[in-house]
């Protein structure tokens, strides 16, 4: 695995854990401080385009794909 493969399994993984959360949630969830907030917020980006997460209205974000 790469650096951004090991950060988007562990967005997905609280996501199909704890459900659907904000930005700000996931990346307290996901410890995106220890990883760095710039790589963490291009694998999050990155499931966004892919679809694999998806985007309310209301600002929080769910799994979209079950693998």
């Amino acid at each position: 695995d790469n650096p951004y493969a090991a950060v988007q399994s562990k967005i997905l993984r609280s996501l199909e854990k704890k459900g659907s959360a904000t930005r700000r949630e996931l990346q307290q969830r996901t410890n995106s401080a220890r990883v760095g907030t710039e790589l963490w917020n291009r694998a999050f980006d990155g499931l966004i385009k892919d679809r694999g997460v998806g985007a309310r209205a209301d600002g929080t974000f769910y799994l979209a794909v079950c693998e």
